[in-house]
């Protein structure tokens, strides 16, 4: 065996940063894909209010994605797209 000692877990778990941010937030241009997208987001005391993609390729995954949990694009994206 190399000599390596087990160490213990954590003791506490880190609480998830919180934020009181407010304004937009853009990210353009975004290059690892196909084509070129924005995305902006609005935010309000630290919340999404509203958020937006911007693209000049349609493909029809934000059809499929309307009304869906926003995990789910994950899942969908990855068997349309290669990247």
């Amino acid at each position: 065996m190399s000599g390596c000692k087990p160490q213990a877990a954590p003791a506490a778990v880190m609480a998830t940063p919180q934020s009181d941010f407010t304004g937009p937030i853009t990210v353009d241009p975004i290059t690892r894909i196909e084509g070129h997208l924005r995305l902006e987001v609005e935010v309000d005391n630290g919340k999404v209010v509203n958020a937006r993609s911007i693209s000049q390729l349609y493909r029809g995954l934000e059809t499929i994605l309307k009304g869906r949990d926003p995990r789910d694009a994950q899942h969908f994206t990855a068997r349309a797209c290669g990247v």
